[in-house]
């Protein structure tokens, strides 16, 4: 297994994420249940990217970085945690957002930030939009044309 992408709500976090010790011992728990649950083969070196929103909760990316030569089942983690991250939503439809105050466009998509909607909103939306979040929001959200 190469790249995993975790995504845990709010409403599911049982502990303290502002402690990155907690975070790590979380991480080790999820990787441990994925590998016996799933039988998924997960080992080598990862960068860990924890990505936190206050109203979403938590995004966690981890990011296979190179396989270990002698130690098939050993994993290695480096975390990175990004705390009250930016979290925005992409559409292909305006009309999925256009009753939203702020709202932005880029290469044919629209955009509106997880802060600027509310909770039932996003799950009444959910089957029509994909997060965007770290480097990909970072490289395009300066290209961001404000709609009204």
């Amino acid at each position: 297994m190469k790249n995993i992408t975790i995504f845990i709500p709010n409403n599911l976090i049982s502990f303290n994420y502002r402690d990155e010790k907690n975070i790590e011992k979380f991480l080790k728990d999820k990787i441990i249940k994925l590998k016996k649950k799933y039988h998924k083969d997960i080992s080598g070196f990862y960068n860990v990217n924890v990505y936190q929103n206050n109203k979403y909760g938590l995004i966690i990316e981890l990011l296979h970085e190179s396989d270990i030569d002698y130690f098939k089942d050993l994993i290695d983690i480096k975390v990175n945690v990004y705390y009250d991250s930016d979290i925005y939503l992409e559409l292909d439809d305006y009309f999925l957002i256009n009753k939203y105050k702020n709202k932005y466009s880029y290469d044919n998509k629209y955009y509106i930030s997880i802060d600027d909607i509310s909770y039932i909103d996003m799950i009444v939306l959910s089957d029509f939009y994909k997060y965007i979040y770290g480097n990909k929001l970072l490289s395009i959200k300066n290209q961001f044309k404000v709609l009204n």
